[in-house]
């Protein structure tokens, strides 16, 4: 079993345009983390899709996502797919 955790926080850029940062780590059932894993945040809004994978350490990173509601999911070979629903908002 595969598990992320999910960490937020929101930028104002420009005067109208809001975006946040999506960040966590990857880790299997023991809590190791999971190096190498394909994370995709799809905004379910757009659905404009931006994937990246997971360093040595288990963390990935997404800057400067727009607000609204994500489907993030970790794919790893060896591992069941996980997959969490989280919302981007100011003040996250």
């Amino acid at each position: 079993m595969l598990s992320i955790v999910v960490c937020c926080s929101a930028l104002a850029v420009r005067s109208q345009e809001v975006t946040a940062n999506l960040q966590g780590v990857a880790t299997d059932a023991s809590g190791a983390v999971v190096t190498g894993a394909t994370i995709t945040a799809r905004n379910l809004d757009t659905g404009v899709r931006r994937t990246t994978q997971t360093n040595v350490d288990g963390f990935y990173r997404f800057s400067f996502l727009p607000i609204g509601p994500y489907e993030v999911q970790a794919q790893k070979s060896g591992f069941a797919n996980e997959l969490l629903r989280v919302t981007l908002t100011v003040g996250d």
